[in-house]
C-alpha cells in the first residue's frame, strides 16, 4: 500500500512539472511565433509571354544522338500593365526568333559532351543574349526555360 501511495505522489509530481513546463515555456513561444508579423508580399512580377516549344536535334559527329524539347517564355523588363505593346512585338518577330534560337542551339550542342545533364542556366543566358540581339531595343529581361525534356534517338 505504501508503494502505491509513493507511485501516485510521484506521478502527480511529474504531471505537475510537465504542465508547468507546457504553460510557462512552450505555450508562450508558440504565441510569440504567431504574433510576429509576416514578411511583406513580393514585388509585382515582371510580365511574361510564351515563346512556344522548340525541338532541338543534338547533332554530334554528323549524326543525331538525341532531341531536346524546350518550352520557352520571355520575361519582359517592365511590369505586366505596360507589356501589351511588347507582346505584339514579340509575336511579330517570333518566326525570326525561333529560327535564330534553333540555329544557335544546334551549333551549341555540337560541341557539348554526349552525356551529362543539359546546362539549362547556360542555355537561358545564351538564349537571352540572342533574343536581345534579334529584337529592336532591349525589351526582354531574360528567356525562361519552363520545361525541358530529352529523348534519345
Amino acid at each position: 500500500m505504501r508503494i502505491l501511495l509513493i507511485l501516485v505522489l510521484l506521478l502527480l509530481l511529474l504531471g505537475g512539472g510537465g504542465a508547468a513546463g507546457y504553460f510557462l515555456y512552450w505555450l508562450p513561444k508558440q504565441e510569440a511565433e504567431q504574433a510576429t508579423p509576416k514578411e511583406p508580399p513580393p514585388p509585382p512580377s515582371k510580365a511574361t509571354h510564351p515563346l512556344g516549344s522548340l525541338k532541338v536535334p543534338v547533332i554530334q559527329n554528323g549524326a543525331v544522338v538525341r532531341y531536346l524539347q524546350l518550352e520557352l517564355r520571355a520575361e519582359f523588363k517592365v511590369p505586366n500593365e505596360e507589356a501589351a505593346p511588347l507582346r505584339d512585338e514579340i509575336e511579330r518577330y517570333k518566326p525570326r526568333l525561333m529560327d535564330a534560337l534553333l540555329r544557335d542551339l544546334i551549333a551549341f550542342f555540337e560541341y557539348q559532351p554526349r552525356t551529362g545533364p543539359v546546362p539549362l542556366t547556360a542555355l537561358e543566358e545564351r538564349m537571352t543574349a540572342l533574343v536581345d540581339r534579334q529584337l529592336p531595343g532591349s525589351i526582354v529581361g531574360r528567356v525562361i526555360i519552363e520545361n525541358a525534356s530529352e529523348a534519345k534517338h
